[in-house]
């Protein structure tokens, strides 16, 4: 079945149904598709998601995740292949290049990744098509889920008004500094302004709008100085309920999902 040279390598393979078996011999290459690959054909993008949600929901009764608060963002994972892909901004290179969008959310309390999707960077990639869906398989899988954080890219008052109205799930996400949202932020009262606790800054809280959301949501600001000159940076919730503390806990965990995409270098 085997022909072997004196030093104990095998040259070719005959009279074997299963090809598979050459790779275990040490052959670079194959006339044939090995069972292994048969299967891997065998596997859709559909039946491995369903084997991963599946998956999630037995970590979960194994206590693996909180499920009350979720972290939800995107990384550009690098591709230096030879195929043609459209190319985004990499979010740690500085630089524009080819690659594909992983989305992810992630237990906030727990820091472990619940569910993921990966998205050619793409026209028409938007904001609520990604979150809505996942943050459904995200329900799905934690029955409890109460709030998800994420960052300014989902900042969509379309998105917002679906959380809110639809799933009814509280949220916290970073905003865009457009000039008008500035000069908002610069119209607060000065004496309205209180200490940050733990820092040297200040903050502050107002009812706003958004473009696309019916009713108003919260704007926090936080003003600060740098190099001197007076700079401000802010968030949006609709959760009136949580103390100010913990929506700025929530806010800074956020960062959780970030270390998780650096601690994977590979992305």
């Amino acid at each position: 079945m085997l022909s072997q040279c004196p030093r104990n390598i095998f040259i070719k393979v005959e009279k074997v149904k299963d090809h598979g078996i050459a790779v275990l011999a040490g052959f670079s290459k194959l006339l044939s598709k090995s069972n292994l690959y048969g299967f891997l054909d065998k596997i859709s993008v559909a039946r491995a998601e369903k084997f991963g949600i599946a998956c999630a929901k037995a970590f979960k009764t194994q206590g693996i995740f909180n499920g009350k608060t979720v972290n939800l963002d995107c990384h550009l994972i690098s591709y230096f292949g030879d195929l043609k892909i459209v190319k985004d901004k990499h979010p740690t290179r500085n630089t524009i290049m080819q690659g594909i969008k992983a989305f992810i959310i992630q237990d906030q309390d727990t820091g472990n990744p619940i569910f993921g999707r990966v998205e050619y960077p793409r026209k028409g990639l938007k904001s609520e098509t990604v979150a809505v869906p996942l943050l459904e398989i995200a329900r799905n899988i934690l029955p409890n889920l109460e709030k998800v954080i994420f960052d300014k890219w989902f900042l969509v008052g379309s998105l917002m008004e679906y959380l809110d109205k639809k799933m009814n799930l509280k949220y916290v996400t970073l905003i865009k500094l457009y000039n008008n949202r500035i000069e908002e932020m610069k119209s607060i009262p000065k004496d309205e302004f209180g200490p940050l606790v733990g820092t040297d800054r200040l903050i502050a809280f107002k009812d706003t709008t958004l473009r696309n959301f019916s009713g108003s949501t919260k704007l926090g600001v936080v003003c600060f100085l740098e190099d001197g000159k007076e700079k401000y940076h802010g968030y949006l919730t609709n959760d009136y309920e949580s103390s100010e503390g913990r929506i700025l806990n929530e806010k800074s965990w956020r960062w959780r999902i970030e270390n998780f995409f650096k601690d994977y270098d590979f992305l």
